[in-house]
């Protein structure tokens, strides 16, 4: 893959942005999956990272790519149409990552729930658009936490796992057109 065109405020801004977190360098390298002194070469403006590369390491700093290319991210680097079902997708994943909902069976076959940590104090979530998906959705998330450490590569795993639910949710919303 072709490396983005020579910006040398890219390492600079990738530095900052892993200063912000308190992060080493081989903390960073290795959750991208790159070497240190690689990451280092970027870092000093000695190498570009090519795209993918770049796009790797905003995710593991939960930055946008335009922080990292730009500093700014009110820059556009990529423009891309609104995809409501990632968007969706997103949202319920953020809220069941940070434990406000999860999926439990109340015993009926038509009902079930999504709500507190605590069955005992939990709340049905009332679901108006794509019930069903969303349903499945925090179900699989479930199932992949339990089984997390199964998979050779997990956030691949993860990140194919939200994509096709986003795709399910944008051909639900194509066919109601």
């Amino acid at each position: 893959m072709s490396n983005i065109s020579c910006n040398t405020k890219v390492g600079s801004n990738i530095k900052e942005q892993r200063n912000n977190k308190g992060w080493s360098q081989k903390k960073l390298a290795d959750k991208v999956g790159i070497s240190d002194s690689l990451l280092s070469a970027y870092e000093n403006n000695r190498k570009n990272p090519g795209l993918t590369t770049l796009a790797a390491i905003a995710k593991a700093l939960e930055v946008s790519l335009d922080l990292l290319y730009y500093g700014d991210s009110t820059k556009v680097l990529f423009k891309n149409a609104p995809d409501e079902g990632r968007l969706i997708v997103n949202s319920v994943y953020y809220l069941w990552k940070s434990g406000v909902i999860c999926y439990w069976e109340s015993g009926n076959d038509n009902a079930y729930s999504i709500g507190g940590i605590s069955r005992r104090n939990s709340y049905q979530l009332l679901i108006n658009k794509y019930p069903c998906v969303i349903k499945k959705l925090v179900k699989n998330l479930d199932e992949f936490k339990s089984r997390k450490k199964a998979y050779p590569n997990p956030d691949e795993y993860l990140e194919m796992l939200l994509e096709s639910f986003a795709n399910e949710i944008n051909d639900i919303e194509k066919n109601n057109q």
